[in-house]
């Protein structure tokens, strides 16, 4: 997300979608679910926040989260 901010033009007006929300270790997550992934595929766990994800864009855009499958989330500019 750091780097699109620092290095893609006009972001600002760019819908940002990323997806996989259940690998996202965060307690504010709601599509994270303890336990979920187990053997392998708990090494996907991501310890980030949700917040710091959407943080850098807070003043440009809007976070729109998706809980069905695996959860997904888009960042919509501000008109």
């Amino acid at each position: 997300m750091e780097l699109i901010r620092k290095h893609k033009p006009e972001w600002e007006h760019d819908v940002i979608a990323f997806d996989d929300l259940r690998v996202i270790r965060d307690p504010h997550n709601p599509r994270y679910r303890q336990g979920e992934l187990l053997g392998d595929e708990a090494l996907l766990y991501q310890d980030i926040t949700l917040a710091k994800l959407y943080m850098p864009f807070a003043a440009t855009h809007s976070l729109q989260l998706f809980h069905d499958g695996e959860g997904a989330a888009a960042l919509l500019p501000y008109s």
